[in-house]
């Protein structure tokens, strides 16, 4: 069960980050719709921490548990 978690944690990651190259390179995108490839990445990981971290994580530093 912690493989498969661990995999679609992997998958969920990656696959929006390789969507937005092939998009951008193979796809054409760049005469479109560019993308700053740099930009997007480090946003999309922000968020995706910020989604899936544990809440000890998010927690007021006075309120936080050591991990």
């Amino acid at each position: 069960e912690r493989t498969r978690q661990q995999r679609l944690v992997g998958e969920a990651v990656a696959e929006p980050l390789l969507v937005a190259l092939l998009h951008q390179d193979s796809l054409g995108g760049t005469r479109c719709r560019p993308l700053d490839i740099a930009t997007f990445c480090e946003e999309h990981i922000e968020r995706f921490i910020r989604a899936f971290a544990p809440a000890s994580i998010h927690a007021p530093p006075s309120t936080r548990r050591a991990l």
